[in-house]
């Protein structure tokens, strides 16, 4: 397959060399059905880029796109959109050819096809007829800055010495935490034990696989075996030292522990004061670790400070897409949210989620935390049913990316609980109060004081039915 795609590849660059100096701009169609939840976010996201990941079939006859498009309104839950493509060979390398006689259907179709990762920027919508759409997308070009920003930022985040390495950074940041944990095992046991920081290193990414999937006890294993090679090392890796002391530290705040945390946060930040320059983004990071330890600690002046140092570094450094914006502007929102100004809450909340709406795929764990954090606001402002339906998208994505008995799943139960309490519905309340007390007792243990608040709640509402 892979032989098959690279030879494709070169067969469209070939052809588009030749045709090359011949026509200049040109304007090509495509006609396809999206589903109606992707056409929502697609309408958010205008002026921002769509990638097109396989090979992209269009057509300079407008008629013969459209026909493709109106087929697809014979499912009621997709959306029919006709695209329309404005290509200027002047600023853009992107390969496509015009196959002419050389495509299976002949020159019938009038088809263009471009090579794999074809990017554009959204333009303008309207809309044709019901339920059929034309969306205007114009091919970036090679100078497109934000293109630069937001693909230099990807690869340093999944770089790696090795193909192996590179694969599991990415399965990390898909969220795909048991294809990642097979990977670094792998190379676990492929590694030489002499080889002290590959083998800190990789003990450090299976602590942080087993950090996000709630298990912390196994994370700070990891993460302990990770510091002690690395404080062995002759010569040690401040930067890997700085992220392992971050992540223990993060480790320690989950559990409840903030001193310990903060303990650790400061031995990066001393570090990193004396190794980077004042607005590195590494900064950023660890006064956003410090930031949440504050607020978790109820100290929400500090909390604000913090983070506001980490935006101000983020906004110099960072894309205005970029993922780790929506976190901070999360944050943000969720001190508000402590301190009971729920419109400034929604309204970082809300930030995070465009944001996250841009950059992210649909069933990213991140958008399980915002829909919450969105929902719970609803919840403190009275309104339990749009309460519940954010709370509902949240447990549709926390089912699909997280292990059955992780601690979230028992508190977004536990939340819909409360939301169904609120609209009098107490038989569904008591069903999902239940199923946080099970997930809590097996996921933190009956000594758990979040456990013990779920088990409480749970015999309060019992009575009501």
């Amino acid at each position: 397959m892979g032989f098959f795609i690279r030879d494709l590849h070169r067969q469209i660059q070939d052809l588009h060399i030749e045709a090359t100096g011949k026509l200049n701009s040109l304007t090509v169609y495509r006609g396809q059905g999206m589903m109606k939840n992707e056409f929502e976010k697609m309408k958010k996201s205008k002026g921002g880029l769509l990638s097109l990941n396989s090979f992209l079939s269009t057509s300079t006859d407008q008629q013969v796109s459209l026909s493709f498009a109106h087929h697809a309104l014979e499912n009621p839950q997709v959306v029919g959109i006709l695209f329309e493509m404005q290509i200027d060979s002047t600023v853009s390398s992107t390969p496509f050819a015009f196959l002419g006689t050389t495509s299976y259907f002949s020159d019938k179709e009038k088809e263009v096809l471009f090579s794999m990762n074809t990017i554009f920027r959204i333009g303008t919508m309207g809309k044709i007829e019901d339920r059929l759409w034309r969306v205007t997308l114009v091919l970036t070009s090679d100078n497109d800055q934000q293109l630069k920003d937001l693909t230099e930022h990807i690869r340093e985040e999944t770089s790696g010495s090795t193909g192996w390495h590179r694969l599991g950074r990415l399965m990390i940041t898909m969220s795909e935490f048991s294809q990642a944990e097979k990977v670094y095992n792998a190379l676990l046991d492929l590694s030489s034990s002499d080889d002290c920081q590959e083998v800190s290193d990789l003990y450090h990414q299976l602590g942080f696989i087993h950090k996000e999937n709630g298990d912390l006890g196994n994370a700070l294993s990891y993460y302990q075996k990770a510091l002690e090679l690395q404080e062995k090392s002759s010569d040690p890796s401040y930067s890997s030292l700085t992220t392992t002391y971050i992540n223990i530290g993060e480790a320690h705040r989950e559990k409840g522990d903030y001193s310990t945390a903060l303990n650790f946060y400061e031995k990066a930040l001393e570090i990193q004061k004396k190794t980077l320059p004042p607005n590195h983004i590494s900064l950023a990071t660890t006064f956003n670790c410090m930031g949440l330890v504050h607020r978790d600690n109820g100290d929400h002046s500090k909390a604000l400070v913090f983070y506001e140092k980490t935006l101000e570094i983020q906004k110099n450094a960072l894309p205005a897409n970029h993922p780790s914006l929506a976190t901070t502007f999360n944050c943000i929102g969720a001190v508000y949210d402590s301190m009971g100004d729920y419109i400034n809450a929604l309204s970082f909340y809300k930030r995070t989620l465009e944001i996250q709406q841009t950059s992210l795929p649909s069933n990213h764990p991140s958008f399980a935390a915002t829909y919450n954090n969105i929902g719970a606001i609803h919840d403190s402002m009275g309104d339990s049913w749009t309460a519940l339906g954010f709370y509902k998208k949240t447990l549709e994505i926390e089912l699909k990316s997280l292990p059955a008995n992780h601690p979230s799943l028992g508190t977004t139960y536990n939340n819909m609980a409360m939301a169904f309490e609120g609209l009098e519905q107490y038989q569904s309340a008591v069903e999902c109060a239940e199923r946080a007390v099970d997930i809590g007792l097996e996921a933190l243990g009956p000594s758990n004081a979040q456990v013990k608040r779920y088990e409480s709640y749970l015999n309060r509402i019992s009575r009501h039915v």
